[in-house]
């Protein structure tokens, strides 16, 4: 009986693979390497600044009690009060900020990634549509965004997987 299970399960895999893999295997036929793409142009959708460690600009308040709250319910991060004005942040709160910020001192690269995407897919992100002229409007694509605190929160924001909800 294990044999015969055994045999319809390899059985089902393959079909599913050749299901799966029979348009790669085209393209690849085809001569092309390319299994998937989001154009993506660098000069358009990247940012036109380079990524940045935490000794360029000032970064203490690119995490705040507000994100600590988004991210984990006030309950769980406010020893009093619930919203940022309000909340003053337990000590494990307060540890696991300082460890997010502290962290972002070899780079943002992480956050930059997640963030680019997010805006070139118009992904919301807090009172901003997702849209570059939501962040600042004299910018009409992300290549022109210019780091400020703003864009620094968002970019922190996202740089815990944690926080790529």
């Amino acid at each position: 009986m294990k044999k015969i299970t055994r045999y319809f399960v390899v059985l089902a895999c393959a079909a599913a693979l050749n299901i799966f893999l029979a348009p790669v295997a085209r393209v690849a036929a085809q001569g092309s390497n390319i299994l998937a793409t989001i154009n993506f142009d660098p000069k358009v959708d990247g940012y036109g600044f380079e990524n940045y460690t935490n000794k360029e600009r000032s970064f203490q308040n690119d995490l705040t009690a507000d994100d600590m709250i988004r991210l984990f319910g006030s309950k769980a991060v406010c020893i009093t009060g619930k919203t940022a004005e309000d909340c003053v942040l337990k000590a494990a709160a307060s540890l696991w900020l300082e460890k997010q910020l502290t962290g972002m001192n070899g780079g943002h690269c992480e956050g930059m990634a997640a963030t680019i995407l997010r805006l070139k897919y118009g992904k919301p992100f807090k009172n901003r549509d997702g849209t570059v002229p939501s962040f600042q409007p004299l910018a009409m694509k992300a290549f022109d965004l210019k780091l400020d605190e703003v864009l620094g929160n968002y970019i922190a924001y996202y740089f815990n997987p944690s926080c790529q909800l």
